[in-house]
């Protein structure tokens, strides 16, 4: 992308903005976990440094579920500016007792968009010990429901979960 995908603005308000209102809405204790701090100050929202920097995705995970508070933490990436509080209610409250939570849409899991359990720590951190970062492979160790997102629900809209991941898709959004 080549800049802060967070700070990408879309219908006058960043990313990061966006869904930190939307997860306030729903959440106890909302904060975000990132490289630099400084960057955020602007929403009045509190940032926790990675605690292991430069692992990718699952570093952010495992920052999150570390700096949780609660046994259970949606955790969400900053490149989904179509979340909802329709959808993060949905698969909060999915009924399931695995200890992970995630959507999946078009047979495509988002492992970004999903409630993760505290417990889930240790098995994050054998991974990270044995230098395997992909966030997918935890879920051959850890219980995970993936919920089906289909167009027969009625909050659906078909890029609730459409990550932006180039400037193409910024541009395309932006149309």
């Amino acid at each position: 992308m080549g800049e802060d995908k967070a700070l990408l603005v879309y219908n006058g308000k960043t990313f990061i903005q966006s869904i930190g209102e939307i997860l306030a809405q729903l959440c106890t204790d909302v904060f975000i976990v990132a490289e630099k701090k400084k960057e955020y100050e602007f929403l009045h929202i509190p940032v926790e440094e990675d605690v292991i920097k430069n692992i990718g995705p699952l570093g952010g995970i495992h920052s999150a579920l570390t700096y949780a508070t609660t046994e259970f933490c949606f955790i969400v990436s900053c490149d989904v500016p179509f979340i909802t509080k329709e959808l993060i209610g949905y698969i909060c409250n999915f009924p399931s007792s695995s200890a992970i939570r995630i959507p999946a849409f078009n047979a495509r899991f988002h492992p970004l968009c999903g409630v993760y359990a505290k417990k889930c720590l240790p098995v994050i951190e054998e991974q990270i010990k044995q230098n395997n970062y992909r966030v997918q492979n935890i879920f051959h160790h850890i219980p995970t429901a993936i919920i089906p997102i289909t167009n027969a629900l009625p909050f659906f809209t078909p890029q609730l979960l459409q990550n932006i991941n180039s400037k193409t898709d910024y541009k395309e959004i932006l149309k």
